[in-house]
């Protein structure tokens, strides 16, 4: 395997009498089709994965295995941006152990960081966070001559990696406190600063950087973030809780719920900020934070158990945020609009036919998202699987004569959806607004399609006059 370059190096551093009636989501239960990411049964139940668009738009996603000698590979499966799964390929092979990956793309090269070390050998250069680097989408990869991070614990524990201008920002959790490395350097000294906990996870969003941990156990608990110097990986500013992180427990101390083997779903709207979904201490609510501003979201609620909730950003300047999450055995997906201000219906998938969800992870495209579940099969072997959703439409419907009808993604109108009722239909205006007529007076069920997404559907009545 090569080795990776100045060249290469130095890019780490560039780099929603009348009554309305709204239609709460989507066919629950909808058809997915889920196919599988080509790991054989030699996945992990705990093992993270790392997810980045090349910019080609190919889905690369990366994964370890443990091969039959004992050794672990880094291995990333190419997905097409129609959802085709291709072949998958190495990273690095025969390594001593390898931790979960994270994978970013920066122009037409795409980065592959990773904890582990080669050998076993004391004073092993590889010992620590690793990067390789890949400019022929995933055929070939370089290996950088050393770990970029090392000590406190870094060769051991699932780091996660952000790209900012002054260059390349990892943190994990060493001993139980968060640290953050700057550079390429494993001798820079790792800083500290930041809390308790486990799930790190950084993210840089123009001239800004975060990073995000979750506290269950160690107290003070729930998930917080802290503000990252982009330039030193210092702290720059104190430690802030993410409102709808914890619950009130027993003797009214708070209780949050971090999971094992994931990272905080924290993510960069491109340049506009960043966002972080969360459920709370008892499962019961999922919300979504932009960070900063005075309320979360509340995305989702009820009895049921949430879990594994994960989020991404859209591409380019929309920067719109998905957040997505497990319950009843089905993934739940919500979209917001541009300014992460408001989000659409929910759109609920069947999953995997044979198996069990531990792990979910996004990656948005422009009009739809990829999913990418660690499913623990009925057999008993652990795999990935992926499969892609566009986001739901909502459907008002305003009961009359004439009923009227509203079709809304995310609070904004909807032009050229197709309303059908009672044998008629008719197309949206450019406000997402159509009226039919209905020759019977009755109660009916009105759908709303549109292309590129999830169809909805609302309860309506025609009256007489």
């Amino acid at each position: 395997m090569g080795r990776l370059g100045a060249p290469a190096r130095l890019m780490l551093g560039a780099c929603a009498v009348m009554m309305l009636l709204i239609a709460s989501a989507v066919n629950a239960g909808a058809a997915a089709s889920w196919r599988s990411l080509g790991t054989s049964g030699q996945l992990g139940i705990s093992d993270l994965v790392g997810t980045a668009r090349g910019s080609d738009q190919t889905l690369h996603v990366a994964w370890s295995r443990r091969a039959s000698n004992g050794l672990y590979d880094l291995m990333q499966t190419p997905v097409a941006a129609g959802g085709a799964v291709r072949s998958p390929g190495p990273i690095v092979t025969g390594w001593a152990n390898v931790e979960g990956p994270t994978l970013v793309a920066s122009g037409s090269a795409l980065f592959a960081f990773f904890s582990g070390t080669q050998t076993l050998v004391t004073g092993d250069p590889h010992e620590g966070v690793d990067d390789a680097i890949t400019a022929d989408g995933g055929a070939s990869w370089a290996l950088a001559p050393t770990a970029l991070a090392a000590g406190d614990f870094a060769g051991e524990r699932d780091a996660s990696v952000a790209l900012g201008s002054d260059g390349a920002l990892t943190s994990w959790y060493a001993g139980e406190e968060t640290v953050v490395h700057f550079g390429t350097d494993p001798t820079t000294i790792n800083q500290r600063g930041y809390g308790l906990g486990t799930g790190q996870a950084i993210a840089v969003s123009g001239a800004s950087a975060l990073v995000a941990w979750c506290t269950g156990v160690q107290g003070p608990n729930g998930v917080f973030v802290q503000s990252v110097d982009p330039a030193t990986g210092a702290p720059a500013g104190a430690a802030r809780i993410v409102p709808g992180s914890t619950s009130r427990g027993s003797g009214g101390v708070a209780e949050a719920f971090c999971p094992a083997s994931t990272r905080v779903p924290l993510v960069a709207r491109q340049a506009q900020g960043f966002f972080v979904a969360t459920v709370d201490g008892r499962r019961r609510t999922v919300y979504g934070w932009s960070v900063g501003a005075a309320q979360p979201h509340r995305l989702a609620g009820g009895s049921s158990y949430k879990q594994q909730v994960a989020a991404a950003a859209s591409p380019g300047p929309k920067a719109s945020v998905w957040v997505g999450w497990v319950q009843d055995g089905k993934v739940m997906l919500r979209r917001s609009n541009a300014s992460a201000s408001v989000f659409g219906a929910t759109v609920t998938l069947n999953g995997p036919r044979d198996g069990s969800i531990y792990g979910l992870d996004l990656n948005a495209q422009d009009d739809r998202v990829d999913l990418v579940a660690r499913v623990q099969h009925d057999s008993g072997t652990v795999g990935l699987e992926h499969t892609q959703s566009y986001p739901g439409l909502t459907l008002i419907a305003t009961n009359g004569r004439r009923p009227s009808f509203r079709v809304l993604d995310a609070g904004a109108p909807v032009n050229h959806a197709t309303v059908a009722v009672a044998g008629q239909r008719a197309s949206t205006g450019s406000d997402g607004r159509v009226t039919l007529t209905v020759d019977h007076p009755g109660r009916y069920t009105a759908r709303a399609t549109a292309p590129r997404y999830v169809g909805a559907s609302a309860r309506v009545i025609a009256s007489r006059r």
